[in-house]
């Protein structure tokens, strides 16, 4: 008889626009664009779904962008304050050689991790006539635009 494990994620509790996020996964559609009134913490559930993501899918690819100059700040600090509703051994190690963070379970095969990863980029105003370039060459699953104009 096998030993089941439960892993205790304490979300807190959710905005309604985060609970239609959450669900975004198991919905036909493949676009999605949310919207909702400023301060419902959309930013908020969209880390969550990142999270759900990556571990409902493993090795599933995903590209976390934030449009504003100095978003590469605002995602991070977004990523590091949803991190702490899940256990430190789920927690992904930042990768600075490939810009991403790897999620557990995975592994190098030569160039290729086999895990879950969410790549981390910016897209500054400066940028948008050569945005494509920020995931040319990636093989992505997932393409989060949060703050898009």
């Amino acid at each position: 008889m096998g030993v089941t494990t439960t892993t205790e994620i304490d979300l807190p509790p959710l905005t309604d626009p985060q609970l239609e996020i959450l669900s975004i996964d198991e919905q036909p559609d493949r676009c999605w664009d949310v919207e909702g009134s400023p301060r419902s913490a959309k930013s908020w559930g969209i880390g969550f779904l990142i999270w759900k993501l990556a571990y409902k899918y493993p090795g599933i690819q995903i590209f976390y962008s934030r449009y504003l100059d100095g978003g590469l700040i605002q995602l991070r600090d977004i990523w590091s304050k949803v991190s702490v509703h899940f256990p430190p051994y789920l927690h992904p190690q930042w990768n600075s050689k490939d810009e991403c963070y790897d999620f557990p379970g995975g592994k190098m095969i030569g160039e290729v991790y086999t895990g879950s990863r969410v790549f981390l980029s910016p897209i500054k105003s400066t940028e948008m006539d050569a945005v494509h370039s920020k995931y040319k060459g990636k093989t992505l699953a997932v393409i989060v635009v949060d703050e898009a104009s």
